[in-house]
């Protein structure tokens, strides 16, 4: 959801989309683990009907990219060169989140996840970016 306030890779393609700065926390070395949303409902639905062993696991991709690749992702995508505005790292950023999928993974299989690009390719497509638009 494009629109939604939340998730970097959507708000920074709006943005892009509308000819606005992209804003980068701190020095863009923060990295997160990221999941195109049709992966993670491939990896739920894995375990719907299935008795699991544990009562938690973690979701994601397992590989963490930093802001600064992200955004070279999005320029990769978008063949836009956009303005990147720098804000203070607010104090609350932890600087790794990279989820260990090991117990899912032993459990229920690896999964073929959307490389970063098409992902972000695929969300760009889907708000009217891209040569289609």
């Amino acid at each position: 959801r494009p629109n939604r306030r939340q998730g970097l890779i959507p708000i920074a393609l709006r943005q892009i989309a509308l000819g606005r700065p992209v804003t980068q926390f701190g020095d863009g070395s923060m990295v997160r683990d990221y999941l195109y949303t049709d992966d993670l409902v491939s990896m739920v639905m894995a375990m719907v009907g299935v008795a699991s062993k544990h009562d938690l696991y973690n979701i994601g991709s397992g590989t963490g990219y930093s802001l600064l690749e992200v955004f070279g992702a999005l320029r990769r995508v978008t063949g836009q060169d956009f303005e990147i505005v720098e804000a203070p790292r607010p104090s609350t950023f932890v600087d790794r989140v990279v989820l260990n999928t090991d117990r899912y993974t032993s459990e229920f299989g690896s999964q073929q996840l959307t490389p970063l690009d098409e992902g972000i390719e695929r969300t760009w497509r889907d708000m009217g970016g891209g040569a289609d638009a």
